[in-house]
């Protein structure tokens, strides 16, 4: 601005030039020269942009052409306030899908500048077993069945495995078992250092399952009787039998962690007594069970882990020989073992005449009482 003599405000013009070389060049090329004209005494900004004629590291040197002054009445005084460069191409330049939000909030007096926090709801679409059809179809799932395949196959693997490498009959068996009990995986998996072989363990929980690989597909080991036995123990082909019981005392009650898809999928707590205590709860331990969100599926997976501390107490391990066993992981065998009952016995079968059967070994049996014999 330039003030007259009475104190009113006159329109003001000053020029600089813009001038730019690569790094590596001596000679400056000048790019323009702006007029920047204005009749105001507060500060205010110009912005100027142009494009490079190729691409490298550059100089940029701004020169302010109108001759300095020392009278007062004149205000022209310039700053360079920043500078920015903006690549002509897509701003995300990731090989990976990605999945955008754009966000356009008017400033207020309670928000102005950078959203520090954004949370959304959103539902995984991936490949589902629809039972009704009998096949894969692409939709909106919490199912960990569907969820399992996605989290081998979605472009954030390095490794994705294939169809082939999938057991897919067995997920949709799976599928099936988890739909009609209600289970669900609804959780975001961002825990840092995590691996693919957590993420696969985390939602097969969540659908009382296991990851398993036999070597050629991947699969999971149901938590459920098993409709066929696959193989015998017994002391006549194996060794090295050891069991193991944890004795602890059970607290009164479980204290469940959970994320309540009733109450737009908040921290919440539920109290899951123990079965058949009566008392007052004053002995508690946390229960983590990440993934589900339905206090109902909480509260009946809570009183679950219960029976299985009471009833599955046991843990066995025993050796057989060979390099190649019939029973493979999540196979249902039966065990004959002296250790757990004087009154077994286990045998070869010689021959079998009619209804008689001969053993390699004496068995000796009391009139009264009634026995079995499995092969």
């Amino acid at each position: 601005a330039h003030f007259n003599d009475k104190g009113n405000k006159r329109t003001r013009t000053v020029q600089i030039r813009i001038e730019q070389r690569l790094v590596t060049a001596e000679e400056w090329a000048e790019v323009t020269v702006l007029d920047l004209s204005a009749k105001k005494a507060e500060g205010f900004y110009r912005q100027h942009t142009w494009s490079f004629p190729e691409r490298g590291r550059w100089q940029i040197r701004l020169t302010l052409l109108t001759a300095e002054t020392e009278n007062t009445r004149i205000l022209q005084r310039c700053a360079w306030a920043g500078l920015q460069t903006i690549r002509p191409e897509y701003p995300l330049n990731y090989h990976r899908p990605l999945t955008l939000v754009a966000a356009r909030v008017k400033a207020t007096h309670q928000l102005s500048g950078a959203l520090d926090n954004f949370s959304a709801l959103s539902r995984r679409i991936c490949l589902d077993w629809d039972h009704e059809t009998d096949t894969w179809v692409m939709r909106a799932t919490s199912n960990p069945a569907a969820l399992f395949r996605f989290v081998l196959q979605c472009p954030a693997n390095p490794k994705p495995a294939a169809d082939a490498e999938i057991d897919l009959a067995l997920l949709a068996d799976w599928h099936d078992f988890c739909r009609l009990k209600g289970l669900h995986y609804n959780r975001v998996l961002e825990q840092a250092g995590s691996t693919l072989r957590d993420a696969l363990t985390e939602i097969a929980v969540a659908g009382r399952a296991s990851p398993r690989h036999d070597g050629v597909k991947w699969g999971v080991v149901i938590d459920r009787p098993a409709p066929m036995i696959v193989d015998h123990v017994s002391p006549r082909n194996s060794w090295g039998f050891s069991l193991r019981r944890a004795y602890a005392e059970p607290p009164h009650a479980w204290i469940a962690r959970f994320r309540d898809e009733g109450n737009d999928y908040n921290i919440a707590e539920r109290v899951i007594r123990r079965p058949g205590y009566e008392g007052d709860i004053t002995l508690t331990e946390t229960l983590e069970m990440p993934g589900l969100t339905d206090p109902a599926i909480v509260w009946r997976e809570g009183l679950r882990r219960f029976y299985e501390a009471e009833y599955r107490p046991d843990l066995l391990q025993i050796t057989q020989e060979g390099a190649a066993r019939v029973a493979t992981r999540g196979d249902a065998v039966v065990i004959s073992h002296d250790i757990l009952s004087h009154t077994q016995c286990a045998a070869r079968v010689k021959a079998v005449m009619g209804w008689g059967i001969l053993l390699d070994d004496a068995v000796t049996m009391v009139d009264g009482s009634t026995y079995a014999l499995r092969f």
